[in-house]
């Protein structure tokens, strides 16, 4: 801001003439090489999110534009450059937002190799970020393998994938392998992983329900597929839910003759457990009732669980009780 300084002047009384006031004023201006200092680029940095990936595929870069003070500068125009550009092209221009960034897309040609990318804006470039292309044609053989191959419902396995190209060698460091779950009601698991010294693993999640879950696994041209055995959860908890009939009336006599018993099954995570076999048994009157089906086994009968939930019929027979 301006500050005002006043001098006042007084002539003598001496010398027959009167002195006149006089003021003078002297404005401070306020510099703006702060201001500028903060806004001029002094420096741009580049990461990659992958430093390898296969041909024909896309990768994104960031680009952080610095001021002297190491702060993020907004609005900044910057120019992305690729050394071989036969290798693959990047965004030409981006412009960074409120946080001092700009996010740009690499696409890689078909063809195999290392290319150089930089940012460059006002004066000032990045330091070169590398990029490879890898060779995508030597993947001939995948061997997998799962630990551990049968698993109880919600519960994890890992699948290992062993790439090799024609000749039996691991392929490239950084050559990617692509999994998926055949039939996705059993579970889920990680879409994709990198190889070091030829070897990719992924992590398979189960679903609660039980079963055979194939897993898929692919990598360039060479494929292959592994299975999981999944097993039902084992039960930690009955508990009695519901009756549709209460009581029931004897046999013959004209009432509801039966009643439709409900239990809730827990495994031991307080989930419900599908697709377990419940024992039910029966001590009655000896009036001819039974369970279910009227068959050899009247009073016992095995009953599997839908959602956790296992219900029997009770029929009546001739006598109360």
């Amino acid at each position: 801001m301006g500050v005002v300084l006043f001098a006042a002047g007084c002539g003598s009384s001496g010398g027959g003439g009167g002195g006149a006031a006089t003021a003078t004023t002297t404005t401070t201006t306020t510099t703006t090489t702060q201001t500028e200092a903060e806004s001029n680029l002094a420096a741009i940095g580049l990461v990659a999110s992958q430093s390898s990936i296969n041909p024909n595929e896309s990768t994104t870069l960031e680009a952080m534009a610095y001021n002297a003070s190491g702060n993020g500068i907004s609005g900044q125009e910057l120019v992305f450059t690729v050394d071989d550009p036969t290798l693959g092209y990047v965004t030409e221009t981006a412009t960074t937002g409120a946080d001092g960034t700009a996010q740009v897309t690499f696409t890689a040609r078909s063809n195999p190799g290392t290319v150089n990318i930089t940012a460059i804006g006002g004066g000032v470039s990045s330091l070169p970020r590398a990029i490879t292309i890898l060779d995508q044609t030597s993947p001939a053989n995948i061997a997998l393998s799962v630990n551990p191959s049968s698993i109880n419902a919600t519960k994890t396995a890992t699948v290992t994938a062993t790439v090799t190209d024609s000749g039996g060698s691991p392929v490239d460091n950084g050559t990617t392998v692509y999994f998926e779950v055949e039939n996705s009601t059993y579970g889920t698991i990680t879409p994709s992983a990198v190889t070091n010294t030829g070897v990719a693993s992924a992590t398979f999640t189960a679903s609660s329900n039980p079963g055979t879950a194939t897993i898929n696994v692919s990598s360039g041209s060479a494929t292959a597929s592994i299975d999981i055995t999944i097993s039902p959860v084992a039960a930690a908890s009955i508990e009695f839910l519901s009756v549709s009939q209460n009581p029931v009336a004897i046999r013959g006599s004209g009432g509801v003759e039966y009643s439709v018993i409900e239990f809730y099954v827990k495994d031991i995570n307080g989930n419900p457990a599908q697709d377990v076999d419940v024992l039910f048994t029966m001590t009655g009157p000896g009036g001819s009732e039974y369970i279910e089906d009227d068959d050899a086994t009247p009073y016992v009968q095995t009953v599997g669980t839908t959602n956790g939930i296992a219900k029997i019929t009770l029929h009546s027979g001739y006598e109360p009780g």
